[in-house]
């Protein structure tokens, strides 16, 4: 078919396409959409891609528009909430309702960008014609020809959470999403159990499943061996009373508040799509304040989660070698925005009472230590050994998976001969 001074030509069969443009007619825009045959619709070798989870912008939690309704649809449903509910309950009513309106807003949010593009493309037109006919304008117009639009949702999909001069390139950030959706589009996986490798969706679903549960596996623990190892834990790094007490004081909201102040602005939310931005606008609603305390609290002193919170999505992050191999990749949990915040408060406190349980030569993922120093430390005993021909060696040893594979019954009664009071 024609359109205006474009042509396109389409082999559906063949999936070709030849497209020429008339380049006298510069100020016209032609959008086209139409899907391609391709490989994937006739083999199963191709890997197919889904729509994959919504994620809501979490730009949009800055629009003063977006907020009025927000706060419209919350009040309005929490005044209809049953008295009796429990607070859990309560709270993922409200995480639905925010969840519908964020897509509303999204919806009209996209319609008034398509008229802003049509906007932006008549006043394209207008400078390049006034460039056209008034050539001194050349040295300052042209840098305002390159529209840099959309660079902060480039950014977002590119994964760029630091840019050191503030890039604003749009090609450069997008070309870094189409990347990172390349290393994320998992190609066929090879199956441990069937010994070939998995084309189709079920299969590398169950191949996944297979390989994660064998891996994750806790080891069976020896009785014996337990009761040596709990025994020789020396009574002085056992809790105190008032340490053990800290742990489990009620959550108050500005103990929740300073943990949502101490979140990541961007970060991929969990199944109920919803990053921190918009989680902490549902929290300062005033009518939201009591049920997010009382289930938090709940959550602490009875153990009584959420349902949500029970369920992550997990994402498989390319690692070196060959991708056909599941051990090549590396799995990231993605859990929802308040689970995150809970751990946080818990860990906020883990810390403030463990310090003197942890060896001082444990350096990483602890607060107030650094990781290099370990590394600094074993380069000046290589150094030592070397100058004094010591015949001393040094031996790595990495538990794999150490965490998952230890069994949950022993890392329980560890905690409590620790002292560490339970929900």
């Amino acid at each position: 078919f024609q359109c205006a001074h474009a042509q396109l030509a389409v082999c559906w069969r063949t999936a070709t396409t030849q497209l020429s443009f008339n380049l006298r007619c510069s100020d016209r825009l032609l959008s086209l959409r139409f899907r391609l045959l391709t490989k994937s619709d006739d083999t199963p070798s191709a890997t197919a891609n889904g729509h994959g989870f919504w994620k809501a912008q979490p730009r949009i939690g800055q629009d003063s528009e977006f907020q009025a309704k927000l706060n419209f649809h919350l009040s309005a449903t929490i005044r209809e909430l049953n008295s009796t509910l429990p607070a859990w309950h309560k709270w993922e009513r409200i995480k639905l309702v925010a969840a519908k309106t964020v897509r509303a807003h999204s919806r009209r949010q996209a319609f008034s960008v398509a008229r802003a593009e049509s906007l932006l493309q008549r006043k394209w037109a207008k400078i390049e014609s006034n460039l056209m006919n008034n050539l001194s304008l050349h040295p300052c117009l042209p840098p305002q020809l390159h529209i840099q639009y959309h660079v902060e949702t480039l950014s977002l999909k590119a994964g760029i959470r630091w840019r050191e001069q503030r890039e604003l390139s749009a090609g450069y950030l997008k070309r870094t999403a189409s990347a990172r959706l390349t290393k994320t589009t998992i190609p066929p996986r090879f199956h441990p159990t069937f010994d070939r490798v998995c084309v189709f969706k079920d299969e590398m679903l169950d191949a996944a499943f297979v390989f994660y549960d064998n891996l994750l596996a806790p080891n069976p623990i020896g009785l014996n061996a337990k009761d040596s190892l709990l025994e020789a834990i020396p009574q002085s790094y056992v809790l105190f009373a008032d340490d053990s007490s800290l742990l489990t004081d009620s959550i108050s909201f500005d103990g929740i508040m300073e943990a949502f102040s101490r979140c990541p602005k961007q970060s991929s939310p969990g199944l109920d799509d919803l990053p921190y931005s918009i989680v902490q606008l549902i929290v300062l609603h005033p009518l939201c304040k009591n049920i997010v305390v009382q289930m938090y609290n709940d959550a602490l002193k009875l153990g009584i989660f959420p349902p949500f919170w029970l369920s992550t999505s997990v994402c498989l992050l390319p690692k070196k070698g060959d991708l056909f191999d599941l051990r090549n990749w590396r799995p990231i949990s993605l859990i929802n925005s308040d689970a995150k915040v809970f751990t946080r408060i818990l860990n906020s406190r883990f810390l403030m009472v463990t310090d003197q349980m942890i060896n001082p030569y444990q350096t990483g993922f602890v607060r107030g230590r650094f990781i290099a120093d370990s590394r600094l430390s074993m380069k000046l005993l290589i150094e030592h050994a070397r100058t004094s021909n010591s015949p001393a060696i040094a031996l790595l040893l990495d538990q794999e998976k150490a965490y998952y594979q230890v069994h949950p019954l022993y890392r329980q009664l560890v905690l409590e001969k620790f002292g560490f009071p339970s929900a």
